[in-house]
């Protein structure tokens, strides 16, 4: 297993490798290749259309078929499988932003 970077990507910058979700959040992107994040990114999980977990990449394994990811108000980490299908969206922008609240 090869760590991840501890250098988190400087806000603002989109996970090399993925595509926006729309033009109305451009700041949020589908991640199709998983060895493109970094640790810290900030990200969420979603398994059939809903949403699973919120939180930042802690580490992935070198081929990223394994995503550790610690959760939004958690202290412990979880581990997640690119074999069971879920999918990976990046927000690299101002979250209060994508929530409509001021800065």
């Amino acid at each position: 297993m090869q760590p991840t970077n501890p250098i988190a990507r400087p806000p603002g910058r989109p996970v090399p490798g993925t595509r926006r979700c729309n033009s109305n959040h451009p700041e949020v992107s589908f991640v199709a290749d998983w060895t493109a994040l970094k640790g810290g990114d900030r990200i969420w999980i979603r398994r059939k259309d809903q949403t699973i977990v919120a939180g930042r990449v802690d580490q992935l394994t070198y081929d990223g078929n394994i995503l550790w990811i610690l959760p939004n108000g958690a202290s412990a980490r979880k581990m997640y499988h690119r074999s069971d299908g879920d999918e990976i969206w990046s927000h690299h922008g101002s979250l209060s932003a994508l929530l409509g609240l001021p800065e």
